[in-house]
């Protein structure tokens, strides 16, 4: 294929996946048309992309939903600019929780700096998943794990992960069950770890 010919076929498919990854969202209640529609035109003129970046969404945000990790994987792919990924009460199946702590944890989305799971029932077994994301992720610098069934042994899974971490600077795990159990391990991965500057442990039952 000639460069051209390249070309339009790359634009073909960035805008396939955006138009599939959209469709999917909409369908779950996460964006509305109109998104839908100023997504789909970033795609269009790939000779001005420096200018479409800066109107594309910096924020990824889903609510009372149930989402697929390959809604938010496709998203992240459409949207290379998000920063963010707000989750709240939004219930993601344990499967698809593992998935996207595997994509968090790849490194393939260099811009994404912040990632909150409020309400999105965690516990211990999710809380082991992201460990394993935090451990290789280079991007994130704050995290949110707020009203997430976190327990005492969520927290020392958590915990592990922060301790090899080499981004992330603020995590919030209020609003959990995590004890003075789980409080401890958390202090002892700060102590392994210098760059966390924020954590917050409100209502715990410490």
């Amino acid at each position: 294929l000639s460069d051209h010919e390249m070309h339009h076929l790359r634009v073909t498919l960035q805008n396939k996946l955006c138009e599939t990854a959209m469709e999917d969202l909409r369908a779950g209640g996460v964006v509305t048309q109109e998104e839908k529609e100023e997504a789909s035109a970033a795609v269009q003129d790939t000779e001005s992309s420096e200018k479409q970046r800066g109107k594309r969404p910096r924020t990824f945000l889903a609510k009372q939903c149930t989402l697929r990790a390959a809604s938010i994987v496709q998203a992240l792919l459409c949207f290379g600019v998000l920063n963010a990924v707000v989750l709240q009460d939004v219930v993601i199946p344990p499967d698809e929780l593992r998935q996207l702590a595997f994509e968090l944890g790849s490194n393939r989305y260099k811009g994404l700096q912040a990632l909150c799971m409020d309400w999105t029932r965690v516990g211990t077994g999710g809380a082991k998943h992201l460990a394993e994301a935090f451990r290789t992720t280079a991007s994130l610098k704050a995290v949110d794990i707020t009203n997430a069934d976190l327990t005492p042994k969520a927290a020392e899974a958590l915990s592990e992960g922060v301790a090899g971490n080499e981004s992330i600077t603020s995590l919030d795990v209020s609003n959990n069950s995590i004890g003075a159990e789980g409080l401890s391990a958390l202090m002892a991965s700060l102590a392994l770890n210098r760059r966390v500057q924020s954590l917050r442990v409100a209502y715990n039952h410490l």
